[in-house]
């Protein structure tokens, strides 16, 4: 999952991967990754593997960050109106 949290809006994810005792050598993976856009946005994220097995690979993240004023500064320099700019980091963190 990704997602974008504006203004003062807070996210809130619970990722959920059960692998029940039948079920050996089953593999997943989950992610949860956001971008904070406003001030105040927040994110609660919150994976979770439930495992009744062995022989299994589970692997599970989530990270959340914010633009970057570096990558701003990049694109306004080089001549891209600062709200163009934004758009264009939000639409490229969505389309990873």
């Amino acid at each position: 999952a990704r997602g974008v949290v504006e203004d003062r809006a807070k996210a809130v994810w619970r990722g959920r991967v059960r692998i029940e005792e039948k079920a050996r050598r089953a593999t997943a993976f989950q992610r949860h990754d956001a971008l904070l856009t406003g001030a105040n946005a927040e994110v609660d994220a919150a994976p979770l593997l439930e495992i009744f097995t062995n022989d299994i690979s589970c692997k599970h993240g989530a990270s959340v960050t914010r633009i970057k004023p570096e990558h701003l500064f990049y694109m306004t320099s080089r001549g891209v109106p600062e709200e163009e700019a934004r758009a264009a980091l939000v639409e490229g963190f969505l389309k990873i």
